[in-house]
């Protein structure tokens, strides 16, 4: 697997940023912190690892029923740990799109990029409907925050109107097309074209799975939370970091560290901690230290990836 430089970079300036920070709070005081954690809670922590993988499949499962395409769930989930691996080396996660190589077999890759693309935009979509709702429980500690993630809603919500109507994009797409893309390509890329939009508007018809969906993505980053609040009992600091508080910035974190800014959250993921942990008087050494528990949960599911990517090499050839 081929890293670009500009990827090798930003994984550089996230780890300088990360070890700054580092021995900003000083080594001697945050690895007396990691090894005094509260085990049962780590442990707690990673056994919910095989409910939150299993429930992403079933997920993305449930979308590629609904475009007609028939898999497993046991497969989903495989390959969608494959993509966890393979978009950990890549800024903003893109190394996910990996996943439409498994879940071919068609004429084009339209329909296996629509299930991936309407994943993430389930997740996107989940995230900010939490950190709505979580920062209005305690709005007065980052007015802010809210600002920005009310105005991110209305990005996402307007980009997504345009991505979801075929006849903007075709109009905004058509002198590209016409003037860069080569007569060899246009064909293929016309059948992918329509494939996508066919594969959404089938998806966006079945109302019940649009819901379902939608309820089964928020529940999942709820879980996910509290797998990451098993990590804050493991430091000792649910007296200072309540659930309700995790739930209002985890949302925010995460989408920070989806910018293509950084590989595996690296460095964001690090200095958005230090602050929101600042405002309710937790000292830098522990946003470091949960920070770094983070990283280390998040390389478990890269790792259980890597293993299966290993051991289950075979693709399914498309189009593209």
């Amino acid at each position: 697997m081929r890293v670009s430089l500009n990827t090798r970079l930003i994984s550089i300036f996230g780890l300088l940023v990360l070890l700054y920070f580092i021995f900003r709070c000083g080594v001697g005081s945050i690895v007396p912190i990691l090894i005094d954690l509260k085990m049962e809670y780590v442990l707690l922590s990673i056994a919910i690892i095989p409910l939150i993988i299993y429930l992403k499949g079933y997920k993305w499962n449930l979308i590629m029923r609904a475009h007609g395409m028939n898999y497993s769930t046991a497969y989903a989930s495989k390959v969608w740990l494959i993509g966890l691996f393979t978009a950990t080396f890549t800024p903003g996660r893109v190394g996910d799109v990996v996943r439409i190589f498994y879940v071919g077999g068609g004429r084009s890759a339209g329909k296996p990029l629509s299930t991936v693309l309407l994943d993430r935009v389930y997740d996107l979509g989940a995230l900010l409907l939490i950190s709505c709702f979580g920062g209005a429980l305690i709005f007065y500690w980052f007015e802010m925050a809210m600002s920005m993630i009310f105005f991110g809603a209305l990005v996402f919500l307007f980009a997504l109107y345009v991505v979801s109507n075929k006849g903007i994009v075709r109009k905004v797409l058509r002198p590209v097309f016409k003037q860069f893309v080569p007569e060899s390509m246009k064909s293929k890329l016309k059948l992918n074209f329509n494939d996508f939009y066919e594969g959404f508007y089938l998806f966006a018809k079945k109302r019940g799975v649009v819901a379902g969906v939608a309820v089964l993505t928020v529940a999942l980053w709820l879980v996910s939370i509290v797998q990451e609040y098993m990590l804050i009992m493991a430091l000792g600091l649910e007296g200072q970091v309540s659930i309700f508080y995790l739930v209002a910035i985890s949302p925010i974190v995460i989408i920070l560290t989806l910018l293509p800014i950084s590989v595996s959250g690296i460095g964001p993921r690090d200095v958005s901690m230090i602050y929101f942990f600042s405002l309710v008087g937790v000292a830098s050494k522990y946003a470091i230290s949960f920070s770094i528990l983070l990283l280390l949960l998040y390389w478990v599911y890269t790792a259980v990836g890597g293993i299966v990517w290993l051991s289950y090499p075979r693709k399914i050839k498309i189009s593209l």
